[in-house]
């Protein structure tokens, strides 16, 4: 600034006011007149030879796009002076303008994750090596979010925690304002609700706010309070506090219904608000809101927030019976969608891309099942279900999209021919629809239960079949139920020859369906061969099964004392390599896994956010870790391990879930388990899948024959009990037309 101090004459004054103007601006969160006034400055500046002066200019002006959320602007300006930068001994600019391209790159569709991770540390380096403090303590903070923004959960982002760390520390050895350790504290509380620790993003956000009104007005920022009541709004929705959710809309829908702030922010209260409002059972109130924002929408481009919009609005006219009218606005929602899919590149942009297409391709299936359209209903339900794996995505997505060609894709979906049977459920708020699809017809239903009712039924029989010292005369009593409930409506359709597809929706993923009693008194699994399909049409992206055969590679990971011997009857009948998961690192484990046909974890699992994560000695893996070049030449993958098969409510399109990421890469068969397993007898059930499988059973028919075995060693013992046998799942595809146990790898 002292440059820009000497450089200054008296004609100077109108481009100094008109600087003065541009970082009061920036600092009101009024990014347009900032922009307006930085293009004055500069102007006026350059004009006078004035380059310090000029230089400061367009700072301000590139800062503004920034705080704008203006990407592709930002960056243009931030190249721009970046350029006239170097060679200059400006240290302070050149830090802060590093920092505000990372800033700039990370808002574009198309950015670069290592060019965004070199301005951060360029920013960082400059700050510690000139002494700019504040500089370094931003620069943390901001890196700590981006590194957020572009890992699967906020436990695999290492450098975050580390950032976040020495952030910390840095603030508490210092006397800085409050705004310094918000920034870190908003991180801890985004992460939070990622992992749907809900009360605790609750109790983070609610103190986020009070540091932000603990700050003097002029550094507030209200804009920043507004997207805070947002969040809050968010998680009292999903803890089912409606009203509460509704207060904070409107306390944020206050703020933003003034002229400065951004467009995008005041879209997005209006939308948080009528959902609110919908949700409390005023749909008019709602739909008057939503359509005092539609002048917003058309100012807006962040594709995700134009989805949400038409997300909101048609659900609103679906619940007012104005079918025509919803069923347009799902597919306008579904157009934008899947014209901005390809272009999403953070992971929790395609997270939350999945959650709110996933109800757009909902509510239309609804109308159309309204509609007594059940077949074409049944193929958008498919459809839907492959657009949260890359490797379909990569393929067929489109920059812009039509509906009309759009649904020629989708029906294009022929009614599968061969004789097994696939059981597919819709959950919806007041009933349930199910499908049976095979032998070349489609047959559907209404089964009348309403969605909280069912989850909690759900959630009551698992977490008994998770315990074993629940009563197993109760747990049967209810197992029954559920089988009335879900299986009686469909059981002519079943055979006891053929295994059945079940395709579980949202909550009934949690389901363990062989641990179901049928009226006769037996377990389900006692009487047909199940497997959970992740969808007809993400089956025909899995590699083709092939036989299981002793020639085949397996890797086989141990990390489980005390269970060598009955580990190596399994390994000893492949052409094996075993590594000690005290020992190994996850590097290790996908080299060998590129070489491997049949990956095999025996080890310790927790639950973390919304998946599971494998131990390791001191290291970890979890859904992130594995790409699918690891897993290229993968034909089976065994999860034994606790609650391995954990995802978050989405089910399979959770990008969280191990198993998610295995079929993602294109492994034809996944068998992971539903609750922390008893190590006993899962290595029993493992020595008998794997004995089924090499006589040329598939990995379905292999389980099924494991459970039954252990079913008829244990019939009046306290193994009886779901816990020690109904854990474990086949998740995954078949071939087509199998009619009876026959071999099943992948070609």
């Amino acid at each position: 600034m002292s440059d820009l101090f000497s450089a200054l004459h008296p004609g100077d004054l109108p481009a100094v006011s008109a600087l003065g103007a541009a970082l009061i601006a920036d600092n009101q969160d009024k990014p347009g007149v900032a922009i307006e006034n930085a293009r004055l400055a500069s102007g006026l500046f350059a004009k006078a030879h004035n380059v310090a002066g000029d230089l400061w200019a367009r700072f301000a002006e590139v800062y503004a796009h920034a705080r704008n959320q203006e990407g592709t602007a930002c960056l243009g300006g931030a190249d721009s002076l970046n350029t006239r930068l170097q060679g200059t001994t400006y240290r302070w600019l050149q830090g802060h303008l590093a920092l505000e391209r990372a800033i700039c790159r990370n808002y574009t569709g198309n950015f670069n994750k290592a060019e965004i991770y070199v301005d951060l540390n360029q920013s960082q380096a400059t700050a510690s090596q000139y002494g700019f403090p504040l500089l370094r303590l931003r620069s943390l903070g901001i890196a700590g979010g981006i590194r957020r923004q572009h890992s699967l959960t906020c436990e695999q982002a290492e450098e975050r925690e580390l950032e976040e760390l020495q952030g910390l520390k840095e603030y508490w050895s210092g006397v800085y304002s409050w705004e310094r350790l918000y920034q870190f504290y908003a991180v801890r509380a985004q992460c939070a609700e990622q992992e749907e620790l809900l009360y605790e993003a609750k109790a983070l956000y609610e103190w986020n706010v009070q540091m932000r009104m603990s700050m003097p007005a002029e550094t507030r920022d209200m804009n920043v309070v507004g997207g805070l009541y947002l969040n809050l709004a968010n998680v009292l929705m999903s803890l089912h506090d409606d009203a509460g959710a509704e207060a904070f809309a409107r306390k944020a829908d206050l703020i933003f219904d003034e002229p400065d702030p951004p467009v995008n922010f005041k879209l997005s209260a209006r939308i948080r608000l009528a959902e609110c409002q919908l949700k409390l059972g005023r749909a008019e109130v709602a739909l008057a809101t939503v359509e005092s924002a539609r002048e917003f929408a058309k100012q807006v481009y962040n594709e995700l927030t134009l989805i949400d919009f038409y997300r909101v609005r048609a659900n609103i006219l679906l619940q007012l019976g104005r079918l025509p009218d919803a069923e347009m606005e799902y597919q306008k929602g579904i157009e934008k969608a899947e014209g901005s899919l390809s272009r999403l590149k953070h992971l929790d942009e395609r997270t939350e891309w999945v959650a709110k297409t996933e109800e757009l391709y909902r509510g239309l299936t609804r109308i159309w099942l309204e509609q007594n359209k059940t077949v074409k209903a049944w193929k958008l339900w498919e459809w839907a279900k492959t657009r949260a794996y890359d490797v379909r995505i990569s393929r067929s997505s489109r920059t812009a999209v039509s509906w009309d060609s759009l649904q020629k894709d989708i029906l294009k979906l022929r009614e599968p021919a061969g004789p097994e049977v696939r059981v597919t459920y819709a959950v919806f708020q007041d009933r349930v629809h199910v499908w049976t699809a095979g032998r070349g017809e489609v047959l559907s239903m209404w089964i009348a239960i309403k969605e909280p009712a069912l989850e909690e039924q759900i959630d009551e029989f698992r977490k008994k079949c998770a315990s074993n010292s629940s009563r197993l005369p109760d747990l049967q009593k209810q197992g029954r139920e559920l089988f009335d409930l879900l299986i009686q409506p469909v059981m002519a359709e079943l055979s006891t020859t053929q295994s059945v597809a079940f395709e579980m929706d949202q909550q009934l993923w949690k389901l363990p369906v062989d641990a179901l009693t049928s009226p006769d008194g037996r377990y389900l699994a006692e009487k047909y061969v199940t497997r959970y399909s992740p969808g007809i049409e993400v089956e025909e992206m899995l590699r083709v099964p092939g036989p299981i055969q002793g020639k085949n590679s397996l890797l086989q990971v141990e990390a489980v004392p005390g269970f060598g011997p009955e580990l190596g009857v399994i390994s000893s009948k492949f052409n094996a390599k075993v590594l000690d998961g005290g020992d190994a690192t996850p590097g290790q484990v996908l080299n060998a896994s590129k070489q491997s046909d049949i990956l095999f974890f025996f080890v310790h699992a927790v639950r973390s956010g919304r998946g599971s994560k494998l131990l390791l000695n001191e290291a970890s893996m979890n859904a992130s870790d594995f790409s699918s070049a690891s897993l290229h030449r993968l034909a089976l993958v065994v999860l034994a391990a606790c609650s391995s098969g954990s995802t978050g409510a989405h089910g399979l399109l959770d990008t969280h879930s191990l198993v998610h990421a295995f079929l993602a890469g294109q492994v034809p068969n996944v068998i992971a388990s539903q609750w922390d397993v008893n190590d006993d007898s899962t290595v029993r059930l493992m020595q008998s899948t794997f004995k089924n499988m090499l006589a040329g059973e598939s990995a379905a028919w292999a389980l099924n024959h494991a459970e039954r075995e252990f079913l008829r060693l244990h019939a009046r013992d306290q193994y009886q009990h779901p816990y020690y046998w109904a854990g474990f799942i086949v998740v995954g595809r078949t071939i087509s037309g199998l009619s009876s146990p026959s071999s099943v790898a992948s070609r």
